[in-house]
């Protein structure tokens, strides 16, 4: 009775170990993804190539969550296809995040331009603290121009708008390339840039699972090809007798 009172802790105190080990690394793979996202989105307002980011998200999600499977427990494969499906909702999500920050910034750029074209000035290049200064007003102009376009202010609304825009092909924030097919075809595409990340990162994790199942066929086949030398030392004993 008392050796069974001292197994269970044990074994509660591994079930809990397990559990605190995945749920660290569940954090680590969000962070990860939400920081490569966040470089992504930094860098798509001075260069962008439409599905590369949502392909190179999925790619690190999908190895991520492939090296977890290799090293620890509890990495079955539904909970593999959740993982990723989360993992690139989260990283989209701060791609949209990042989109809206550059949106903001432009906007308030585009009116202290104007204000200051207006102003009669000498053509200057503006610095931060000027471009702070022309730039007043320009959050309520935003939001007004929200209200009359899409019925709401906010994020969201930002969003739709964007949406309304068409999507975005290449180029920098400032010049690019869009195709005008309105608010459901834009929202239809991301759709299908979800679809498009989420199956590389289905491919990356069935790579890893055939190079893993290669791996361990390959090491049963090196330990049943070792001769058992002390066998055979016994046969040979039994011959010379």
């Amino acid at each position: 009775m008392e050796n069974y009172r001292a197994v269970v802790p044990q074994e509660g105190s591994k079930a809990s170990l397990r559990a605190i080990g995945f749920i660290g690394q569940q954090c680590l793979l969000l962070g990860l993804v939400a920081g490569l996202a966040l470089g992504l989105g930094w860098v798509s307002r001075f260069l962008f190539v439409v599905l590369l980011p949502g392909i190179v998200i999925g790619l690190l999600a999908g190895a991520v969550i492939g090296f977890f499977g290799l090293i620890s427990q509890g990495w079955t494969p539904i909970v593999k296809r959740v993982s990723l499906g989360l993992g690139i909702l989260v990283g989209f999500l701060v791609l949209q995040v990042v989109d809206d920050f550059h949106h903001v910034t432009s906007f308030r750029q585009q009116i202290a331009l104007a204000v200051y074209a207006d102003s009669g000035a000498d053509g200057e290049v503006l610095g931060d603290e000027e471009m702070e200064f022309f730039a007043r007003g320009a959050d309520e102009v935003l939001a007004k121009s929200m209200k009359e376009s899409v019925g709401s202010t906010g994020p969201v609304a930002r969003w739709l708008h964007r949406a309304d825009g068409g999507i975005r092909t290449f180029g920098s924030w400032e010049r690019r390339r869009v195709i005008p097919v309105g608010r459901t075809f834009t929202i239809l595409f991301l759709l299908f840039d979800l679809s498009v990340s989420y199956w590389f990162g289905l491919r990356v994790l069935e790579r890893i699972k055939l190079n893993s199942e290669e791996s361990d066929r390959e090491g049963d086949v090196l330990d049943g090809d070792v001769p058992d030398l002390q066998d055979e030392g016994e046969e040979d004993q039994g011959s010379a007798r």
